[in-house]
């Protein structure tokens, strides 16, 4: 219960007000920096590239996508998470031994 009280609290918070500037921008570069170290896998680029064609998305995709994420702004995040996010209407699933 109180772990689950946190994540609403969170996702509260991400619904109400635009992220911080250094959280964000942390956030994009964990996320970029990721990314690009799993490409270096070819297991990984051949997923991408399969993954990308099927949604459409052509090959290209893998290189603009960190370039993609980069541009997200704060107003992004929040206007996405007020469309998404509504804690009034959720499923809760609680796996446990």
């Amino acid at each position: 219960p109180t772990a689950v009280l946190g994540i609403k609290r969170e996702l509260g918070k991400i619904c109400k007000n635009a992220v911080g500037k250094t959280e964000l921008d942390q956030t994009k570069q964990y996320l970029v920096g990721t990314y690009e170290l799993d490409l270096q896998k070819c297991i990984s680029r051949a997923n991408q590239y399969a993954l990308n064609e099927l949604y459409g998305l052509g090959v290209a995709e893998v290189r603009a996508y960190p370039a993609k994420i980069m541009k997200v702004t704060a107003e992004d995040v929040l206007q996405v998470a007020q469309k998404y996010i509504d804690l009034d209407r959720h499923v809760l699933s609680i796996v446990g031994p």
